[in-house]
């Protein structure tokens, strides 16, 4: 008699990096503050053509929405809640998903 075996399932290591970028991003916006307003302008738009770029001010806004200062980073650019909303549903997808495979590889052995 025949019987279908089911597909063991292992988490991917690119969703434990998925996982793992918004706290990362967090953190290092966290520590990157205090020197954040003194850092140079890297981006390369910017000197090319003399106009802002959808993601300049990012880093600055992210390091100021880190520290609750909502209003401020929302000035230097008005993608930041978006974006950093968006990265912390990932992760947090990807954390499910990676729990939910590691129970369901536990349980199949």
């Amino acid at each position: 008699m025949l019987t279908a075996r089911l597909p063991r399932m292992v988490p991917k290591q690119g969703s434990l990096c998925c996982t793992l970028a918004a706290p990362v991003v967090f953190v290092a916006a966290w520590l990157y503050y205090p020197v954040c307003e003194q850092g140079p302008v890297l981006c390369v738009w910017r000197h090319l053509f003399g106009a802002s770029c959808l993601g300049c001010g990012l880093t600055r806004a992210m390091c100021f929405l880190v520290h609750g200062l909502i209003a401020e980073a929302y000035s230097f650019n008005r993608l930041v809640l978006p974006i950093s909303l968006g990265l912390a549903l990932l992760s947090f997808g990807n954390g499910v998903s990676v729990l939910r495979n590691w129970k369901c590889q536990h349980r199949s052995q």
